[in-house]
């Protein structure tokens, strides 16, 4: 649609007759007079232990947990190395593939057992009618 004017030409006029933007209604009240209801966009994230995520946190635990085991007080920087390339390792694994793959991997192999009576038994593989 056109704007024009008949009393300047377009290029000469500063401001149009009436405002191309209607103006903004102050914000509606809830009957009860609380205030509208903030909804979060991060519902979906997976849960962070400082700045981490915990699978992430995990890899680096696992490998403290096993320089533990071990006892031997020169494998403490090896171990932290090993699980920082870990973690930099499962990142690229799990930006390539769907959400959940990492859980799904862990109940097809049996790592993960599942609590309800409809799951079926991760290790049979073929179903006969």
């Amino acid at each position: 649609m056109a704007f024009r004017s008949r009393s300047l030409p377009h290029s000469r006029r500063k401001t149009p007759p009436w405002p191309l933007v209607p103006a903004a209604r102050p914000a509606a009240r809830c009957p009860h007079g609380r205030r509208p209801l903030d909804i979060p966009t991060s519902i979906d994230d997976p849960p962070l232990l400082l700045l981490w995520p915990v699978d992430d946190l995990a890899l680096i635990v696992l490998t403290l947990v096993v320089r533990i085991l071990t006892g031997s007080p020169r494998t403490l920087y090896q171990l932290l190395i090993l699980g920082v390339l870990l973690v930099c390792l499962y990142t690229k694994f799990r930006e390539r593939r769907p959400d959940g793959y990492a859980l799904h991997l862990l109940y097809w192999h049996g790592l993960r057992p599942l609590r309800g009576r409809t799951t079926p038994n991760p290790f049979a593989r073929r179903w006969l009618p």
